[in-house]
């Protein structure tokens, strides 16, 4: 896979890592559209013009001990806002609450009005504006990318992307830009408390890419992050259906809304 194609998907890894999956994406197949593979980085067409100083990678390194964190953390629950404006679309403005809930290997995304649900039973896949429930078999839903540390900031280099910390407050925020990068012209981290409280992107409008007003710009910001105590009920297989005279039928909470059984059209 070429370098531009992994920096590009960097802020879905954030999306997906924090619970947001992919808002502007369709029901079911969105949520499997990125697989975990490892990064492929040609050493021999490394830009070595950027440098970082040993506080900045010292910094990066504390976002990337966050990542690990999230990744290791057997029980999370977060809720916060995904932000998203296009100027050459006024019509393409999203401003949605998400909610993610981890337990094991049991997950929960929800984005506006898009719910999945990763259960040891059963995949779920929930539309409250179709107001449908696609019911598939259990699948395992795992982090879409694993990056090194060493590995990104390499890539980060090979795009010419500049680094600036800026520390004010217990609040560190880290940037990365690039204002003539045909994808993405800035990625920023905020952290505050050893936590990632907000992450933005401003991506390039490919048929105008120097005009910075025409840019798309993102924002996911985290409001609650809690690793114990978490909503249980998120995780039941009775929230979204049970099963009435063999078959699964939508819960009281789901009533009027359409079932869609693939588990037994793809059942081997």
């Amino acid at each position: 896979m070429k370098i531009k194609s992994w920096l590009f998907k960097i802020i879905i890894t954030v999306v997906l890592i924090i619970g947001v999956a992919i808002a502007w994406a369709n029901v079911p197949n969105w949520v499997h559209a990125f697989k975990s593979e490892a990064p492929v980085y040609n050493e021999s067409g490394k830009d070595d013009k950027i440098v970082y100083t040993a506080q900045q990678e010292e910094k990066f390194g504390q976002l990337m001990s966050i990542y690990q964190h999230i990744d290791s953390c057997k029980e999370l629950f977060v809720t916060g806002t995904f932000d998203g404006i296009n100027p050459s679309d006024s019509a393409n403005i999203l401003h949605s609450g998400f909610k993610f809930c981890r337990k094991n290997d049991e997950l929960y995304y929800q984005t506006g009005e898009v719910e999945m649900v990763s259960l040891k039973d059963m995949y779920l896949a929930i539309s409250k504006d179709a107001r449908k429930i696609f019911l598939n078999s259990p699948r395992k839903i795992v982090s879409p990318f694993q990056f090194s540390r060493d590995s990104l900031l390499s890539i980060f280099k090979s795009e010419s992307y500049q680094m600036v910390v800026a520390e004010n407050e217990g609040k560190t925020t880290l940037r990365f830009i690039c204002p003539d990068h045909i994808y993405c012209k800035e990625y920023s981290f905020v952290i505050i408390e050893n936590r990632l409280q907000e992450f933005s992107a401003r991506l390039t409008n490919l048929d105008d890419p120097l005009n910075d007003a025409k840019d798309t710009r993102i924002k996911i910001t985290i409001n609650q992050w809690k690793e114990n105590n978490l909503p249980v009920s998120l995780l039941k297989v009775g929230t979204y259906v049970k099963l009435q005279n063999g078959e699964f039928e939508p819960s009281s909470g789901y009533a009027n809304y359409e079932l869609i059984d693939y588990s037994t059209v793809n059942a081997d």
